[in-house]
């Protein structure tokens, strides 16, 4: 699968320097690993995140929750959108993608990348890392909302 350019989404955040367009290619088909920070071994939801951000010059906080505990990932996500920008698309990219997935769509327990106009890159242990379109009648229903984060603005 071509990775889809992030040229297409909106200037990258003002007044950072970010490196642009990224290798993403390897990230794809990367085991889903529980606490996963490294891709070459594996990667949970966030450890992509943290590596797509990474490549794009920007280092974002580890986070060691295990999968399976949906409480927990809410509580560190609900802490980290008060330093996070929400925002619309079109967004810049990348940005967090935040998701309500299992646990009858009450705690936000996922993340995956914004990496180009409705597309993210996520892993997750059903599918490993893959791409997704935001459109997707599951994604969709899911997503919690779009962040950015705020030492970024």
């Amino acid at each position: 699968m071509a990775i889809p350019s992030a040229s297409a989404a909106r200037p990258v955040y003002p007044g950072v320097a970010i490196m642009s367009k990224p290798d993403l290619s390897d990230l794809i088909g990367i085991p889903f690993l529980d606490g996963g920070q490294d891709p070459r071994i594996g990667l949970d939801c966030w450890g992509l995140v943290r590596e797509v951000f990474r490549r794009y010059g920007i280092e974002l906080p580890e986070r060691l929750i295990p999968a399976r505990d949906a409480e927990a990932i809410d509580r560190q996500v609900d802490l980290d959108r008060q330093s996070w920008v929400r925002c619309f698309p079109p967004c810049s990219v990348p940005a967090v993608a935040v998701f309500r997935l299992g646990g009858g769509g009450v705690w936000c327990n996922h993340t995956g990348v914004l990496i180009a106009p409705g597309r993210f890159i996520h892993a997750r242990a059903k599918t490993q890392s893959c791409i997704e379109s935001l459109s997707h009648p599951y994604y969709s229903r899911k997503l919690e909302g779009l962040y950015r984060p705020g030492w970024l603005t």
